[in-house]
């Protein structure tokens, strides 16, 4: 079996631990968050789909994903510049203490803040008039140990427009609202949705070879084809 090479379109599971502690803080696998005591019954643990190279997983896994064979379990462990990088001292800041109250914010030391970005930031210190607030991530400086394992490799267009729509915006394009051609590489979105073309094209330009995207009235001709079935 040929070895995955930089730029394939994989199916990953992973579960990500702190080397030190073995703390598992990242994971994929349901039967490994159980163990861990990490599960949550509102996250749907699959694979995901990632492009080899392409960053969509911390820059040590991805590099470590090359040369490898499906179905083989691996581990590693990643530098911490190699993951979530070194701690960075200019990205602990002193606010003022309004700032926060503006915002109906009681800030006490050890307290997380998760901004619109999804960017986590951790209260070291509050003082008079004074906040003292670390920027870095909460993993920066860690060494880190991965397992995972390569399911398969995606070659069929459409799980390959679903797997990394979903890995690239945390969700999925409801399937009545755009149809795949699977021989001419064509995606046609809905006249519904058009807003999302150039956003897609995107996707397709940089990722799926060739893929183009179309806008059709999908559900207009679905509609139409359900009355005429339904004629006696």
């Amino acid at each position: 079996m040929a070895a995955i090479q930089k730029g394939d379109i994989i199916k990953l599971y992973y579960a990500g631990y702190v080397a030190e502690t073995n703390e598992l803080f990242d994971t994929n696998i349901e039967e490994v968050a159980k163990q861990h005591n990490k599960y949550n019954k509102d996250v749907k643990y699959e694979p995901i789909t990632v492009i080899v190279g392409e960053r969509h997983v911390i820059p040590g896994l991805d590099d470590a994903l090359i040369g490898k064979e499906i179905g083989k379990e691996y581990v590693i462990t990643i530098d911490a510049k190699d993951g979530f990088g070194e701690r960075d001292s200019k990205l602990i800041k002193t606010l003022p203490l309004d700032q926060f109250k503006k915002q109906k914010i009681n800030p006490y030391p050890g307290m997380i803040l998760t901004y619109e970005s999804g960017h986590q930031a951790k209260i070291i210190a509050v003082s008079a008039g004074r906040v003292k607030v670390d920027f870095n991530h909460p993993l920066a400086g860690k060494k880190l140990r991965y397992m995972f394992k390569i399911i398969e490799k995606v070659d069929d267009l459409k799980e390959q427009f679903d797997g990394l729509i979903q890995t690239l915006i945390g969700g999925k394009i409801n399937e009545d609202l755009y149809e795949i051609d699977k021989r001419n590489r064509i995606i046609y979105l809905d006249k519904s949705i058009e807003s999302l073309k150039n956003f897609v094209s995107e996707i397709a330009q940089k990722y799926l070879k060739n893929a183009k995207i179309e806008i059709k009235n999908l559900k207009e001709n679905r509609s139409k084809k359900e009355i005429e079935k339904s004629k006696p």
